[in-house]
């Protein structure tokens, strides 16, 4: 991805046009600071398993569409091979991933997994969460901690509405526990704002076990989802099986969307002492 331009909104915060490499420029667009990594080794390093597990993919991919591809029987005419029994080579029909025209993956299309790339959707009404969050760390501002609901909160609040008779509900679990498994090894690496890092260094320190899904909450939440395209093109599950994950992350974003105020509250430790004298 190349940053082609860079523009500060009305608010103050940062906009980018970017580039997709490999892409043609109508699939240029612009994104704010939540779509966009930091320039360093554990960016690079993402980047790198990216590239690999994309190239596996194709090739993957294209062994599929060998498979499927029907082979025509030659024709004997007097022992000559017809031109129309002229058996279709495998790669004929396949279309390398570098030359699709899918767009690339980003936080405003609901479509679900293809060959290469995970897409996941996040809702405005959420994204401006995030906007309010990059604002209150701009501001030299902390969020209050322990926060107040939990990310396991949250999901647990979630999977209340499922009942447990539903055949939903234990795809929605097996997807919350390791959403919860993603956002413990995530939440140090590239979820954390350069200025929370001491808050964290602090709460690590003072308890080594702790779990960070019973500290950090809704907002740190939504930091997880901007992340999930990265983190999902990682895994080895198959299509039906993401597919059904992908449906499950609908619904919870549909879950916070509803009760934002009440599931992603923006509060400052400032606030938070405020409220408690």
């Amino acid at each position: 991805m190349h940053v082609l331009q860079t523009l500060d909104t009305p608010e103050g915060t940062p906009i980018y046009k970017v580039h997709y490499q490999g892409w043609k420029k109508r699939y240029d667009e612009w994104v704010d600071v939540c779509r966009v990594l930091k320039s360093g080794p554990v960016t690079e390093e993402i980047r790198q398993r990216i590239n690999a597990t994309t190239l596996k993919r194709v090739a993957r991919f294209k062994e599929q569409q060998r498979d499927k591809e029907p082979v025509k029987k030659r024709r004997s005419t007097g022992g000559r091979t017809s031109k129309r029994a002229k058996v279709q080579q495998p790669d004929s029909a396949i279309a390398c991933s570098s030359e699709q025209e899918a767009p690339p993956a980003n936080l405003d299309t609901n479509e679900g997994l293809d060959e290469v790339q995970v897409q996941v959707a996040l809702p405005d009404d959420l994204k401006q969460k995030l906007v309010d969050d990059y604002d209150l760390i701009a501001a030299a501002k902390l969020h209050a901690l322990p926060a107040s609901p939990t990310v396991t909160e949250v999901l647990a609040d979630f999977m209340s509405t499922i009942k447990t008779s539903s055949p939903q509900h234990p795809i929605a679990q097996q997807v919350t526990v390791g959403l919860k498994e993603y956002f413990r090894q995530a939440l140090p690496n590239i979820l954390l704002y350069a200025a929370e890092r001491s808050q964290f260094d602090g709460i690590i320190a003072n308890n080594a076990d702790v779990d960070l899904c019973d500290h950090y909450g809704g907002v740190h939440l939504l930091r997880l989802f901007v992340k999930l395209p990265v983190l999902l093109a990682h895994t080895d599950m198959n299509y039906d099986s993401m597919q059904l994950a992908l449906q499950t992350l609908k619904s919870l974003m549909r879950h916070l969307k509803r009760n934002t105020t009440r599931l992603v509250p923006i509060l400052s430790q400032q606030q938070q002492q405020e409220h408690d004298a």
